[in-house]
């Protein structure tokens, strides 16, 4: 459903920041492995999670990511993550010179809005999980009757993305499972405008019969 609707909203993307991907020096990284291995032998998770625009993945991009039970402020730059288990919840995301902040943490309020508004994901204990990629979008803002907007959608890895990692990562991504973060405002925002330039097609369809 939503490749199709990719399609309808490709004139509304924003312009895709300069490719480029963090690569280790040695390939395989062994040991960043052994170092992730050491992150679940003392009950962490090790996720794999990148930014991307136009589903390219982003230079020197990064994102900040929030565990609103303890607090715990991470940042995602690298191709392993090393947390402890529990959901977070993406607030910050730079891709080059654009970045986007999804909301503040720290008091009810505001971590109330933050979970209404923000990518989100789960990591378990013991886990070795690839959480694709946040995937930004601007969309203008006559479609939403206000002001230009950025949804972040959780999208799959692209092919480019699995072979570094594999290229890189072996025995991890082995042992991975596959999950995309979520992004449920996102999601309920490009429905509603998917649906909004299908009724205006079928009205125009109409007037020309």
């Amino acid at each position: 459903m939503f490749n199709k609707i990719a399609i309808i909203l490709a004139g509304l993307l924003m312009s895709a920041c300069a490719s480029g991907v963090y690569k280790p020096e040695k390939a395989p990284d062994l040991e960043e492995e052994k170092k992730a291995f050491t992150a679940l032998s003392q009950g962490k998770a090790v996720a794999m999670l990148y930014l991307s625009m136009k589903r390219k993945q982003c230079a020197y991009g990064y994102m900040q990511a929030v565990n609103l039970r303890t607090n715990e402020n991470v940042n995602i730059k690298y191709d392993l993550i090393y947390l402890k288990p529990g959901t977070y919840y993406v607030h910050y995301a730079k891709c080059g010179d654009e970045y986007v902040n999804f909301g503040s943490y720290g008091t009810t309020e505001a971590n109330a809005a933050l979970k209404k508004s923000a990518p989100t994901f789960t990591v378990k204990k013991n886990e070795i999980v690839n959480l694709g990629s946040v995937n930004l979008l601007r969309v203008k803002g006559k479609y939403l009757l206000s002001d230009d907007r950025v949804l972040p959608l959780g999208i799959g890895s692209s092919p480019e993305r699995i072979a570094h990692l594999k290229k890189y990562y072996p025995n991890v991504m082995k042992k991975s499972v596959t999950r995309t973060v979520k992004s449920e405002a996102a999601n309920k925002i490009i429905s509603l405008i998917a649906q909004a330039l299908a009724d205006k097609a079928k009205k125009e369809s109409l007037r020309a019969k």
